[in-house]
């Protein structure tokens, strides 16, 4: 279980970075005066820029909860294959869930929003029997 808690956490600063790295691209020495002063005032950003900014949004209010049932797990030692295969269920469809939401491809994002969802429910449904001791 641990992999799975060091993959969601490199994928949650790999989204914390994505934002302001294609405003700097993108914004040039404007953007960078921005990123270096107090910030004051909010510079619009791109469309793509705002997708990316609410994707992470997403990821942080989804972590908690995985968090604490992938360390629950790990200390009572769960290592059933339901358990697992929602670890993994939540951690690729939340690095599908980057692109479904910057293309914006109909419902493809709650799709894979859902699916992750699901993958916590996996987990939880997995330790089930060893939470109930």
């Amino acid at each position: 279980m641990i992999i799975y808690i060091l993959l969601i956490l490199a994928l949650y600063i790999i989204q914390i970075f994505l934002e302001p790295c294609l405003r700097y691209i993108t914004g040039g020495k404007r953007q960078m005066l921005y990123g270096m002063g107090a910030r004051d005032k909010t510079v619009e950003m791109s469309v793509i820029g705002g997708r990316l900014k609410r994707a992470a949004e997403n990821l942080k209010e989804a972590l908690p909860i995985f968090l604490s049932l992938a360390l629950l797990a790990e200390m009572k030692g769960v290592t059933d294959d339901l358990t697992e295969t929602g670890a993994v269920v939540f951690v690729i469809a939340r690095v599908l869930y980057i692109p479904a939401y910057v293309i914006n491809i109909g419902a493809l994002r709650s799709i894979v929003w859902t699916v992750a969802i699901v993958g916590m429910v996996l987990m939880l449904v997995g330790m089930w029997p060893i939470l109930a001791v």
